[in-house]
């Protein structure tokens, strides 16, 4: 791949890794606080808000490598009910929250 072409998909990415942190931020926010979601579960489970964010993030990160491995060939395959993509993008939304709790 030319460096044109990936500069082309990461521009993509990027544009939806923050349309999806800002769609579906709003639908976990509890109060202003956009970490309050983790925040507000941590104190219900008697866990820090990192440990919360480790439990969410591990979950996208176990479904890429299902993904993965369930068709090492192709882990895109087009007939898995999400796509590689939309889990690549969840991921790394959760690391851009991981990035940002700790800019507080």
């Amino acid at each position: 791949m030319q460096k044109d072409e990936f500069n082309k998909h990461f521009n993509y990415l990027y544009k939806e890794v923050f349309n999806i942190l800002d769609k579906k931020g709003g639908e976990y926010q509890v109060t202003e606080d956009v970490f309050s979601n983790f925040t507000s579960l941590g104190k219900q489970l008697g866990l820090t808000e990192y440990q919360i964010w480790t439990v969410y993030f591990t979950k996208h990160i176990t479904s890429i490598q299902n993904a993965i491995k369930n068709n090492p060939v192709n882990p895109d395959n087009p007939e898995m009910p999400e796509s590689l993509d939309s889990r690549i993008i969840d991921a790394i939304a959760y690391l851009c929250l991981l990035y940002g709790m700790t800019k507080r």
